[in-house]
């Protein structure tokens, strides 16, 4: 079948462009990468450094879309990270600043970096560091795309607030929000056990901090990152589906 070509624009505005592909086989499954094209029968894409190919006669058609590369500033951060930060990045940070990053899951007693969590770097897609933060102690997780390796979301997550204090804690921390950030554009409380404050920021992201009764989470998230990790996500089980059919196929 021949090659179809389509464009898509995007409609926001940001800084600089550039393009990615999108290699769409005759079965639906879509394959995200950094550039598509034809040679010796096969579509192929480069993606993460490697290339892949596909049959031509597998492919019903490649999509180019243009996308826009931000600015770091328009970035959200927290503390020493930014999202969109790379794993390999984040380690380096971690290591200058004697961070005690581990692998969500691993419970450990360092207080200090140790080089063992770099053996993670590529297989996990979750760490987290305990720190002292506003005079209580607080977990914060770092959430990475699991493909990429991009630095997705933080959260923020302060437990085991005392009643005679969280009421006047998270109006410290929401009034320091406010004076970054204004206002917040929406309030929402969850089954009443709940309560939910969302800043729109830098076009694309998210901060939202959620209150319970002992907790309170603070998240920095961006949509074209969360779109990342989805996309990520979806390429891993198409993957994952085509091995197990290939495997089984001769079973039945």
């Amino acid at each position: 079948m021949p090659t179809k070509l389509l464009i898509v624009a995007l409609t926001f505005a940001l800084s600089a462009i550039t393009t990615a592909d999108t290699i769409i086989l005759n079965s639906g499954r879509r394959i995200e990468v950094e550039r598509a094209w034809e040679e010796g029968g096969q579509i192929k894409g480069s993606i993460y450094g490697a290339t892949i190919g596909y049959p031509k006669g597998q492919v019903e058609s490649i999509e180019r879309k243009s996308e826009y590369r931000r600015d770091e500033k328009e970035m959200l951060g927290f503390d020493v990270w930014k999202l969109g930060m790379g794993i390999e990045e984040v380690m380096n940070v971690s290591e200058r600043n004697d961070i005690p990053l581990r692998k969500e899951g691993l419970i450990g007693i360092n207080k200090h970096f140790h080089p063992s969590v770099r053996k993670n770097a590529q297989n996990a897609t979750q760490f987290y560091y305990d720190c002292e933060l506003m005079g209580h102690w607080a977990k914060v997780k770092l959430n990475f795309t699991p493909i990429s390796k991009k630095l997705s979301k933080i959260t923020v997550h302060w437990h085991g607030l005392n009643a005679k204090n969280r009421t006047q804690f998270k109006g410290e921390i929401e009034e320091m929000l406010i004076k970054k950030y204004s206002a917040p554009m929406r309030r929402t409380e969850e089954k009443l056990l709940f309560v939910r404050n969302e800043w729109e920021v830098y076009k694309t992201g998210n901060i939202s901090m959620r209150s319970s009764s002992s907790a309170l989470d603070v998240e920095y998230s961006d949509k074209i990152l969360a779109d990342q990790e989805t996309a990520e996500i979806r390429d891993i089980q198409g993957r994952n589906q085509e091995q197990y059919q290939r495997k089984d196929n001769d079973k039945f």
